[in-house]
């Protein structure tokens, strides 16, 4: 009986050019990697806009937010009004930035300490009574934490909240009309049949 040949299994040689080969590769994936992310991440934190109007749309800057007074804006910017919404909050809850932006204050208005972040299309958000370790010219992103609510008087009477007043172009205007969910309400004409 003859005996059949023994196979042994062989290593391929790893010279100096499959190593360079090898090393290429992972480089390029590496790089398709990192790429992939500051993708991610750039579409995650593109501006939202409005499918109709193109309005940047905002996030709410506490969440879950309840509001405790609406925005009464006057006709004349020196007339009495309440310029913003005030939203239910408790001392040392977290406020987010309700869409990017950089920071432009952070400082003292009269007794309540205050954060403002400009953000695209000409909009700046600000915030009362809110503590805050930002510093002006800071890059936030949507969502992001700017600060916590400061315990100072009520601005609510009863209960601690944030005011969150909006400009557009130096103006104020009401936020509930860029908060997500909620908008500008728009009048169409009626059909006459």
């Amino acid at each position: 009986m003859t005996a059949s040949p023994r196979i042994e299994p062989t290593r391929r040689a790893c010279g100096p050019s499959r190593q360079a080969a090898l090393r290429t590769r992972r480089a390029l994936l590496g790089a398709l990697a990192v790429l992939t992310c500051v993708a991610v991440g750039v579409f995650a934190d593109a501006p939202r806009a409005d499918a109709v109007t193109g309005r940047l749309v905002l996030s709410a800057p506490v969440a879950p937010f309840t509001v405790e007074r609406l925005a009464s804006l006057p006709q004349r910017p020196w007339l009495a009004g309440h310029r913003g919404l005030d939203l239910a909050a408790d001392v040392g809850e977290p406020v987010t930035a309700p869409a990017s932006g950089v920071v432009t204050y952070v400082g003292f208005v009269v007794d309540r300490p205050v954060v403002s972040i400009r953000h695209d299309q000409g909009l700046v958000s600000s915030f009362e009574p809110v503590d805050s370790t930002a510093v002006v010219g800071d890059i936030v992103a949507r969502g992001q934490a700017i600060g916590t609510v400061a315990k100072t008087p009520l601005h609510c009477g009863w209960r601690q909240c944030v005011h969150w007043g909006l400009r557009l172009d130096g103006t104020y205007v009401d936020p509930l009309d860029y908060l997500e969910g909620f908008g500008m309400i728009r009048l169409l004409p009626a059909d006459d049949d």
